[in-house]
């Protein structure tokens, strides 16, 4: 499900608006709704930014949202924060370490054939792996775990499941954060900006209401 707020005004906003624009030349009520959903909108894509990124160990999200502005026949705007294309690495919060290099414990080790192909066999060195998404608080620790860069360029955090693939190997389990849709919807962080956008509309139209009579 999309985050897209929606801005509306009500009855008597609207009726108010109307009455004081009938005496002006040139200029409609819907302008007025229409610089006013529009700011409002800017200010929510701002504010539900911000407090998602002090809940959460990250950053970029009002980068990536879009808004959907109104227009003097659609008065409704909206603030897309799904415009993420897939679901983020752990490793873009909070992780350590940032990598988790091969090495092996002993200086006696000699590589062997295996297949086509020789590879270096030993003790390697076991690292303790962490992450959290959270911008505060402690960090979760994984066992077998380790840091990998995929064919794609990916960097992400992995661990290994216990469970076998059809091919009879360990299953892998990528660490992955939350979207920025996610984020924003977390009851830590919308509940707690929703109320300040109904406030700042009211104060957006009178505002917007102010200027347009102020030009008569």
């Amino acid at each position: 499900m999309s985050i897209d707020i929606k801005f509306n005004l009500n009855a008597d906003d609207v009726n108010r608006v109307i009455k004081a624009m009938n005496a002006v030349e040139g200029k409609s009520a819907e302008q007025v709704f229409k610089k006013a959903v529009n700011d409002t909108a800017q200010f929510a894509k701002r504010e539900l930014s911000n407090k998602a990124e002090s809940v959460y160990a990250t950053s970029g999200i009002y980068k990536r949202a879009v808004i959907k502005k109104a227009t003097v026949s659609s008065l409704g705007a909206e603030v897309d924060f799904g415009n993420q294309q897939r679901v983020p690495s752990i490793m873009k919060f909070r992780a350590r370490p940032k990598a988790t290099p091969t090495k092996f414990l002993k200086s006696d080790v000699r590589p062997r054939r295996i297949g086509n192909a020789w590879r270096m066999l030993g003790q390697q060195k076991k690292y303790r792996v962490q992450s959290t998404q959270w911008r505060s608080g402690s960090m979760t620790t994984y066992k077998n775990a380790f840091i990998a860069t995929m064919g794609s360029g990916r960097t992400g955090m992995f661990y290994r499941s216990g469970k076998a693939t059809a091919n009879g190997k360990d299953k892998l389990v990528q660490i992955l954060g939350s979207t920025d849709r996610a984020m924003v919807r977390n009851e830590k962080v919308y509940p707690e900006i929703e109320p300040r956008i109904g406030e700042k509309l009211n104060e957006q139209v009178q505002a917007a209401l102010a200027k347009a009579l102020g030009g008569r």
